[in-house]
């Protein structure tokens, strides 16, 4: 078996509170730095700007160059679920029109609501100032396409060398826009430049070079299907209705505050039994927050 092009460290740290994510990337960064292999580490993180953006970069950072301040490409686009990156705002494209974040239901997110959808705004804001607009650099698409990776590893050993912690972000609206953005990230780490990559998973497959070229082949569920979820956004609630209209009787939901309290292993075990036994009789079980998100 060949050596795989990217290994993927799953947290979850968005569900957790601030300290507790840097702590959660700052092992997990460690553990990377500390293994036999030498690749780059890179946070993949949401395309919606849902984060603890200064906690986990600072998590990498921490575990990687103590005591130093590193730039920050961020690069969110997902092009194939229509969200890209244009004149340095964040869009994402539904029936055809482009609609900034910031006026989609992500960015009205309990725990992580933003005002703007400007990248560079949004990290000044998401980081309480700690990544200053005025320090940052954006890269726009015809600049991209026009110099192609050159401009990508010009900024940021430009921004390397300042030693602030700033951040880079190249307009992207395809996945041939991310290719050129990956092949400049490597020109940049050639050239000796230190840099925190967070993106969105797009990119993280254009910098392994392991990109899809088609859709996956679904397991077998002859043993059972169980679906969770957990997301209140608008789009996820319609999913889940439409799931639940066409197989009737099979959704379990689950009592989040039980789940939230000092003894959650009841409820964990009543959630799971009646899974287990829905499974057995339907081979179909759905596990879901309720639509209404508790405060």
């Amino acid at each position: 078996m060949r050596d795989p092009a990217a290994i993927y460290v799953l947290t979850n740290s968005r569900a957790e509170e601030p300290t507790a994510a840097y702590r959660t990337v700052f092992e997990a960064a460690t553990a990377a730095r500390d293994s036999s292999m030498s690749s780059p580490i890179v946070l993949r993180g949401d395309s919606t700007l849902r984060a603890h953006l200064l906690e986990e970069y600072l998590g990498v950072r921490d575990a990687l160059a103590p005591g130093r301040e590193l730039p920050m490409l961020l690069v969110p686009a997902l092009p194939a679920a229509g969200r890209i990156t244009v004149d340095g705002v964040h869009l994402i494209e539904q029936d055809g029109k482009r609609i900034p974040l910031h006026d989609t239901p992500y960015a009205r997110d309990p725990q992580f609501a933003y005002a703007d959808a400007r990248i560079v705004q949004w990290a000044e804001d998401r980081s309480g100032g700690y990544f200053a607009r005025s320090a940052s650099v954006e890269i726009g698409l015809n600049e991209l396409r026009t110099r192609g990776s050159a401009v990508v590893a010009d900024a940021l050993l430009r921004i390397a060398d300042n030693g602030s912690a700033s951040v880079c972000v190249p307009d992207a609206e395809s996945q041939e826009d991310l290719t050129i953005i990956a092949d400049g990230l490597r020109g940049a780490w050639r050239s000796g430049a230190e840099v925190v990559v967070r993106c969105a998973p797009a990119f993280a497959g254009a910098i392994a070079r392991n990109t899809a070229t088609r859709y996956a082949t679904p397991s077998s569920a002859r043993h059972g299907l169980l679906v969770v979820c957990g997301s209140y956004v608008p789009r996820s609630t319609r999913q889940l209705a439409r799931l639940v209209e066409a197989h009737p009787g099979v959704l379990i939901e689950v009592d989040v505050l039980a789940l939230a309290g000092q003894a959650p292993a009841v409820e964990i075990l009543r959630v799971a039994r009646a899974a287990q036994d829905l499974l057995a009789a339907t081979g179909l079980a759905i596990v879901a927050t309720p639509r209404d998100r508790p405060s």
